[in-house]
């Protein structure tokens, strides 16, 4: 009987048993990510140099505020 997995997904393929170490749950969304992004960059659903663009601005904008509260908490 297939059971839903974590992400709700069923399939029997996703249920096999990993043969390497356990991974992590954030290692296992990573790679839910990552293998999202790679479909909607084969079936050009997303553009990539845009995608890439737009996460480096957002970095750098997250990166920035979080280091002003770090400030502001020890002032």
């Amino acid at each position: 009987m297939n059971e839903t997995n974590d992400v709700g997904v069923r399939d029997e393929r996703y249920n096999k048993k990993n043969l390497g170490r356990e991974i992590t749950e954030i290692e296992k969304l990573q790679l839910h990510l990552d293998t999202l992004l790679e479909i909607l960059f084969k079936h050009e659903i997303i553009n990539k140099k845009e995608y890439l663009r737009t996460l480096s601005m957002n970095t750098n904008e997250y990166s920035k505020a979080t280091s002003f509260q770090e400030r502001d908490s020890e002032i």
